[in-house]
């Protein structure tokens, strides 16, 4: 049902990000790319989507991922958010 919205937030995040679909979804650790997923991740569940549900919906998007990765993904973009008035910024213009 709210499946639009984490595909608004995703476009959202690769355009701002300059990165593909296909590399935000993918497997890596590079930081860039790793920063781009939390952002997508709290975008979502700060609209109101659980992460159980966002699980659901980024698993229909071809992403299998863990609760606690998405759980801890959003605790570090809070996190950083209170340091670095400039993502607060960014995470704000996304919204």
């Amino acid at each position: 049902m709210k499946l639009h919205y984490v595909e608004h937030y995703l476009e959202k995040v690769i355009k701002h990000s300059r990165l593909t679909e296909k590399e935000i979804f993918s497997k890596t650790k590079q930081m860039h790319i790793v920063q781009a997923r939390r952002i997508l991740y709290y975008l979502c569940v700060k609209k109101g989507i659980t992460i159980n549900e966002l699980m659901q919906y980024l698993k229909q998007l071809n992403f299998d991922v863990a609760y606690n990765n998405i759980r801890s993904g959003i605790e570090t973009t809070e996190k950083q958010i209170m340091k670095d008035p400039d993502l607060a910024e960014i995470i704000y213009n996304l919204k």
